[in-house]
């Protein structure tokens, strides 16, 4: 499967054949970037409400998670560590992980 995000306040996930598997919908605005954590069955979006969501792999139906913390800018950019970790970059000139 692919996770990607969209002018919209949901991010979607495909799989091989491009066909919609489901819409992670749950931020108040737009979704401006994606990761997968496949170790942990995990995907992650951020958006411009200024937060981190994380979304099991395996119940892409239920209530994300948002991350704790977050940041006060739009999030920009995610990025699965090799370490299992996810690390977030933010407008306001912010990174976390």
């Amino acid at each position: 499967a692919l996770i990607a995000g969209y002018n919209s306040n949901a991010a979607h996930v495909v799989d091989g054949e491009w066909r919609l598997v489901a819409s992670l919908r749950g931020h108040a605005s737009r979704v401006s970037c994606v990761a997968a954590l496949p170790a942990a069955g995990l995907y992650a979006s951020g958006g411009w409400d200024n937060t981190v969501r994380l979304w099991r792999a395996d119940a892409l139906g239920e209530p994300s998670t948002v991350l704790a913390g977050g940041h006060t800018g739009n999030v920009r950019a995610l990025r699965a560590l090799p370490d299992g970790r996810l690390a977030s970059a933010a407008e306001d000139r912010t990174d976390q992980m």
